[in-house]
């Protein structure tokens, strides 16, 4: 049985829509990649193989979360000498491709699957789902579809239909490239727009929508099969990037979605669960293996009901979500909820100020039960942190 290899590669959506073979990440994508190395450990398949620097701080932290956290498995770390693993980056691109055959791995993707991986990463596959399940699932009720505008005028004639809208880039990294209209104040955007359109060619419109909760299922797919494995309740800041997401069991976390959301607007939380499922193996491509998210939303209506938008966007690769989800089941204890948060640290001094706010971790029956846990070692040069924090 080949062993796992997981990459944590945060800058595979810049390097989608880079679309080249030797992309060079931004210093900030860099460095999250850096001080994030070891997130998979968290959602691995064990034992596994991370690709991280065999350092004594990486060592040190392996070794405790496994004393502390006896569900948590045997897990490598360190360069790879030779190709005889089963590959699993965060997301997949031409720019990760090249990266692995130059380690010599063999890799289920060629460079032809990563060009449609990154024509079906553009935000545009949302009007698609939305089609998709307007045919074969015509009991699940849908807002507006999305637009594709290829031109200003274009933008003009949706903003002047939807009043509100969000505009989207189509290729940008997570949480990026969102941007809220209002018709009124249309002009103020029209530079903005004109570049994104000159330089990608469209972009994505849609209602606004007034929003109660985001949420997502994360899937794994292999052999054509699209497995349901857990669900993600997360937050975003006002700049609509990922802020935090609340940690429970999946049990826990489908029960908060039904009973507030999916029951109050008469959906069958399995039957979307199911068309999702069907509809994300209608356009991957047979060979893809990996995490597939797809980012959902509650929001109210304008007479005042409750409603669910069941393709917010689809993220052709593992997320924040996938590993909430994880932790969720294998270490926050049963009993409790917690927060998983993602924040950078522009400086040595506001990292320390961030961990003089954590509480001592305490342990108990081999899950957290109260306090901060970082996911990640932190060193001195340390800028983004990833935590778990469980209220007493």
């Amino acid at each position: 049985m080949q062993k796992q290899l997981y990459i944590f590669n945060p800058e595979n959506d810049l390097a989608l829509a880079s679309g080249t073979k030797n992309y060079t990440a931004p210093a900030h994508a860099s460095q999250l990649r850096s001080d994030l190395q070891l997130l998979p450990l968290w959602y691995a398949n064990y034992p596994c193989h991370i690709l991280a620097k065999c350092n004594k701080e990486n060592l040190q932290y392996i070794e405790m979360i496994r004393h502390k956290l006896p569900r948590i498995g045997t897990v490598d770390i360190g360069n790879v000498s030779n190709g005889n693993y089963h590959v699993q980056p965060w997301g997949w691109s031409a720019a990760i491709l090249s990266e692995l055959i130059r380690m010599g791995m063999k890799c289920p993707l060629s460079f032809d699957d990563a060009k449609y991986l990154r024509d079906i990463s553009h935000r545009r596959i949302s009007i698609y789902v939305f089609q998709w399940l307007k045919r074969n699932y015509p009991n699940i009720p849908l807002p507006e579809t999305p637009c594709l505008c290829h031109t200003f005028s274009e933008i003009e004639e949706a903003s002047q239909h939807f009043k509100d809208m969000i505009a989207k880039v189509p290729w940008s990294g997570s949480g990026r490239g969102i941007c809220r209209m209002k018709n009124e104040n249309l002009p103020i955007y029209k530079i903005w727009a004109e570049g994104i359109l000159k330089k990608q060619g469209a972009l994505i419109c849609e209602k606004y929508l007034d929003k109660l909760q985001d949420f997502a299922m994360e899937y794994y797919v292999e052999k054509e099969r699209a497995r349901f494995v857990g669900f993600s309740i997360f937050y975003n800041t006002p700049q609509m990037s990922y802020d935090h997401a609340i940690v429970t069991t999946s049990e826990k976390s489908e029960h908060i979605l039904k009973t507030k959301y999916f029951m109050q607007a008469g959906i069958e939380i399995d039957t979307v669960k199911k068309a999702m499922s069907e509809c994300l193996i209608s356009f991957l491509p047979s060979e893809y293996v990996g995490y597939v998210g797809v980012d959902m939303m509650a929001y109210r209506t304008n007479d005042n009901q409750i409603a669910i938008n069941p393709c917010i966007e689809v993220n052709l690769r593992a997320t924040m979500g996938v590993v909430s989800a994880a932790l969720g089941d294998r270490v926050v204890h049963p009993d409790k909820i917690g927060t998983m948060s993602i924040l950078y640290h522009p400086t040595e001094t506001d990292l320390i100020a961030a961990k003089s706010k954590w509480k001592e971790a305490v342990f108990k029956d081999g899950f957290l039960y109260e306090g901060t846990l970082s996911l990640v070692p932190i060193t001195d040069n340390t800028r983004y942190t990833a935590t778990l924090a469980v209220a007493e």
